[in-house]
């Protein structure tokens, strides 16, 4: 029985070997005139704004929270997109997101085995006395897929992520 095992784990663990899944990772960041304590506390630490900011969502639903995932502050979570590759479909995403001191950190689970982490970090930039506080709005993602489907997953998630940026900006000075 142990055999079998090990064997089960040794697939699992070479089907996500180079050449067929690649891992890229890629960051984006932007500052935003506002606290760091404002962009945690109106987008980054709160998970039903933090889901939501891709214009590609269209709906979030979250899974009835366990005692264990209570006490680590994390929670799971069903993500519909909205995808335009020729025509225009839905996808649904698992997204495992938690609350840390300083930002937050999501998995998500994707179709084909493509998964996703992100790690969004807010920190205080130094600015001059008498003037506006700024904060530095980081999010480094690295992305495990299937080697012909990398390419379309980079650049849609660099720019969609680029484009986040300015809906977190205006969020936040609004």
């Amino acid at each position: 029985m142990k055999t079998n095992y090990v064997l089960a784990a040794m697939v699992h663990f070479s089907l996500r070997l180079w050449p067929l899944y690649l891992t890229r990772e890629f960051t984006v960041q932007r500052q935003i005139p506002a606290a760091a304590s404002d962009v945690l506390h109106r987008v980054v630490q709160d998970p039903d704004v933090a889901l939501n900011i891709s214009p590609l969502v269209t709906s979030v639903i979250p899974d009835p929270p366990s005692q264990t995932q209570a006490r680590l502050d994390m929670s799971w979570y069903t993500v519909t997109e909205r995808i335009k590759q020729g025509s225009e479909r839905t996808v649904r995403l698992r997204v495992l997101w938690a609350r840390v001191s300083d930002g937050a950190d999501a998995t998500v689970f994707a179709a084909l085995g493509t998964r996703v982490r992100s790690s969004v970090r807010v920190r205080e930039v130094k600015v001059e006395e008498g003037e506006d506080p700024q904060a530095l709005y980081e999010e480094t993602m690295i992305v495990e897929g299937l080697c012909f489907l990398m390419p379309l997953i980079i650049s849609s998630a660099q720019k969609i992520h680029t484009d986040m940026l300015d809906i977190v900006a205006a969020r936040v000075t609004s």
